[in-house]
């Protein structure tokens, strides 16, 4: 929350409970315009506190005064206490519940998650079932730093979406109405810029039962509130981020088989946002300046407002003091090329979805959509740049500057082509592509806000897929190199070992995926990157109600002395696999992936025909 309350009220109902509730006028990020039947209303949660034995004292109180004999309060600052004479080792056993729709469902929720109100009993239930959600995933050697690190990973990755319903199955939707999951599980926090690259891809592969029902809830907010959120906060959209990537999300899920959800509905919404602009006053719902986008095939960078949520209307700090110290205008720090590369990226998932269901004209037109990234890309300078409405380019540019980048520069959004990486290759020409990748990762940062940049930043997501993309150029070895480097350099077994906000789990996916061997660049193809996994043998279980098979089998055979290994051969169910890549279907299926590995580099996969999919390479939509 990012306000103070506007009101409040507690109340103490016996001698070993409280409730309360508060009003909050601003969600996360909701300070700024928003509809106000879907954004920027206030949202009230309640809460219920139950306690292991009775108070010795209790009380109230109302801002800095507490009330004498009051068993109640309301207003913008109250708050409740208890008081207890304890002996030396004695504990009072303290338990909350929460809920967006009454005092009395948080009571409900705190009777079924916390009834005997032992803490040891609550830790242990917490424990086994934390273990068999771990145990989805089985990993052999490595080291234990690794595997340690690895199954922290696994744990903040599937840490969200989080639980949104209450134990009755109620819960509050976009409209305030009061709504019941019904058949299936209703989830909220959706970090959608972050967690479409590998968050959601994970959840896919281990736990498609959650990855479905995120897809219904994202659905019930397009029912309720009458868009597919960019990024929602309890039963709020939020004025936060770009994009459009809940339909990379459900084009995901399509692709793979995991659709047991309405689809036609999702098609509806995905193409809703993709072609109807919603209302001035609603900055935090569909694409901003779709118009736009689509008469010029890009987002005009000194336009006002081009779809980049808050960054629309008041540049962020970093960018005003930029502004005073260069004296450039406000319009010069807008984020029109990343809007421009991710609105290209959604319009290519929306276009598989179409052609799959036959929708033969949408698919036509989104496929056309998909190359507005060729608008935005400079070929005198072969980097991608912010465009004027006039077609003119922003000037002047640095790519290691952040103007017209999302929390970014050029440096890493030139890549954020991931439909069609082989274009890319052959626009900016291979000796090249390759040439700036090797100096992208010579070195890594994590630089201040607007500090220039031209080496890998890991802690932040527009670059993540990046080091993938050797496999398109020819030099498979070099992703194997440097993922190595980034998965045993930036993270650790450690209180600071993560590279950065985690953003709901999208850093640990990465690290988790990455770990074994595999990575989604365009994760609406449902293909994944090959290179060097950190352990012997890796084993998902997958989940018998949604694949057929029992388990998919990733291992490595050979010896490596030196601190990297590299793919020479690789065998998928035995036969030998000669591509970097595969696709879903192996893991549906139940594969088993061999790869050998020695500690020199070797030209597996770097065939021209072993290249990874690309949209202008494939017959594909």
């Amino acid at each position: 929350m990012e306000s103070n309350p506007i009101e409040g009220s507690v109340e103490i109902r016996d001698d070993r409970t409280m409730v309360g509730s508060v009003t909050v006028p601003l969600p996360f990020c909701g300070t700024l315009g928003g509809s106000p039947t879907t954004a920027s209303r206030p949202i009230e949660l309640h809460a219920a506190v139950r306690f292991s034995r009775p108070f010795d004292d209790a009380g109230v109180w109302a801002g800095d005064v507490p009330l004498d004999g009051g068993r109640s309060a309301r207003g913008p600052d109250v708050g409740a206490y208890a008081e207890y004479a304890t002996d030396d080792g004695e504990q009072v056993v303290v338990a909350v519940g929460i809920s967006y729709v009454s005092r009395a469902n948080a009571l409900e929720n705190l009777a079924a998650e916390s009834p005997e109100l032992e803490f040891d009993r609550v830790r242990d239930r917490a424990r086994a079932a934390w273990n068999r959600r771990l145990g989805r995933i089985d990993v052999e050697g490595g080291t234990r730093d690794r595997r340690v690190t690895f199954y922290t990973a696994l744990y903040h990755a599937m840490r969200g979406p989080t639980l949104f319903e209450d134990a009755n199955g109620e819960y509050v939707g976009i409209d305030d109405q009061v709504y019941v999951a019904e058949d299936y599980t209703r989830y909220q926090m959706f970090s959608l810029w972050d967690t479409f690259r590998a968050q959601h891809p994970l959840l896919t592969i281990v736990e498609p039962e959650v990855q479905q029902d995120a897809i219904r809830s994202l659905l019930g907010m397009y029912e309720e509130g009458g868009w597919l959120p960019k990024w929602a906060y309890a039963n709020r959209y939020t004025n936060v981020m770009i994009g459009d990537h809940a339909t990379s999300v459900i084009a995901e899920s399509i692709e793979k088989g995991l659709d047991d959800f309405d689809v036609e509905t999702a098609f509806e919404a995905m193409r809703k946002n993709a072609t109807e602009t919603p209302p001035p006053t609603a900055t935090f719902e569909g694409r901003q300046d779709l118009a736009a986008y689509e008469n010029h095939g890009y987002v005009p960078h000194d336009t006002v407002g081009n779809g980049a949520g808050i960054q629309d209307l008041i540049p962020h700090e970093y960018e005003r003091g930029f502004a005073e110290r260069t004296g450039y205008p406000a319009s010069y720090f807008q984020d029109s090329a990343s809007c421009t590369l991710e609105f290209a990226y959604c319009d290519w998932a929306l276009s598989r979805v179409a052609a799959h269901l036959d929708a033969n004209d949408d698919a036509d037109r989104f496929r056309r959509r998909a190359r507005s990234f060729e608008n935005v890309f400079d070929p005198g300078t072969c980097w991608m740049r912010p465009r004027n409405e006039d077609g003119s380019w922003m000037d002047p540019f640095d790519p290691t500057l952040w103007p017209g980048f999302t929390e970014s520069n050029s440096w890493l959004y030139t890549w954020s082509v991931p439909h069609d990486v082989d274009w890319l290759v052959d626009a900016v020409g291979r000796e090249r592509f390759v040439d700036r990748l090797d100096h992208l990762f010579d070195g890594f940062v994590y630089p201040g806000w607007d500090e220039a940049f031209s080496r890998y930043w890991h802690g932040n997501e527009p670059g993540q897929h990046v080091p993938y993309l050797y496999n398109w150029a020819g030099h498979p070895w070099k992703t194997q190199r440097t993922t190595q480097d980034i998965l045993s350099s930036l993270y650790a077994p450690t209180p600071g070992g993560i590279p950065g906000n985690d953003d709901f789990g999208q850093l640990s996916a990465w690290y988790v995926l990455s770990a074994m061997g595999f990575y989604p660049v365009a994760p609406a193809r449902g293909t994944y990157q090959l290179t060097t996994p950190l352990f012997d043998r890796v084993t998902i279980s997958l989940p018998d109600q949604q694949y057929d098979a029992d388990e998919f089998v990733l291992s490595t055979v050979g010896t490596a002395a030196g601190p990297r290994r590299y793919v020479h051969r690789a065998r998928l169910d035995g036969r030998p696999h000669d591509w970097p890549w595969f696709h879903h279907d192996a893991i549906a299926d139940g594969a088993t992936i061999e790869l050998v590995v020695t500690d020199s580099p070797s030209a597996w996969g770097s065939d021209p025909s072993a290249r990874p999919p690309s949209m202008s390479a494939t017959d594909e939509p």
